[in-house]
């Protein structure tokens, strides 16, 4: 049983050919999967050195990018799968020659390993993007001059100390 495949020649379901395509298909992943772990590592060097924010913006579209990539590719290989008929990239190599299929093996270890330490560092990084709004968040506050109110104020004081009704606890000083 043949099937057309992507690249528009013929693909056997079982065969060599088709599981060929796996292992492009897991190497390809392994490099946008790189690209990715790189944007997050430079987006959190970004936001660990820079007070400012300078940079962040361009980061984040580059990381944007290769996530969207990243998407686009899961569909691509989600159809590569329901074409030949496999629910799983470890299902597909097991029709390999041996070599082929510890390549195909060894790429899905190091794509999960990957991945793995995508969400660690995506995660580290939306702590990051946390603590640099919270500081802005600060710094607004100062620049307003965010006073404590008249709850604050000390005994026997006639004046109300935040004439522009903005609290002090409430404004996140």
């Amino acid at each position: 049983m043949e099937q057309t495949g992507e690249r528009g020649g013929k693909a056997s379901v079982c065969g060599v050919d088709a599981n060929t395509d796996a292992v492009s298909l897991l190497y390809q992943q392994l490099g946008l999967l790189n690209d990715a772990s790189a944007r997050v590592k430079a987006l959190q060097e970004t936001l660990k050195h820079s007070t400012s924010g300078k940079g962040v913006r361009e980061t984040v579209k580059e990381l944007e990018t290769i996530l969207t990539g990243l998407f686009s590719f899961e569909k691509v290989q989600e159809a590569f799968l329901r074409q030949r008929g496999f629910s799983a990239m470890r299902d597909s190599l097991v029709a390999l020659p041996v070599a082929k299929r510890a390549a195909g093996q060894k790429l899905l270890r190091a794509n999960a390993a990957l991945e793995h330490r995508l969400r660690g560092q995506i995660v580290s990084a939306q702590t990051l993007l946390q603590n640099s709004k919270a500081f802005v968040d600060f710094h607004v506050n100062v620049m307003n001059q965010a006073q404590a109110s008249e709850t604050y104020a000390p005994p026997g004081a006639s004046t109300v100390e935040n004439p522009r009704g903005v609290k002090m606890f409430d404004a996140n000083i």
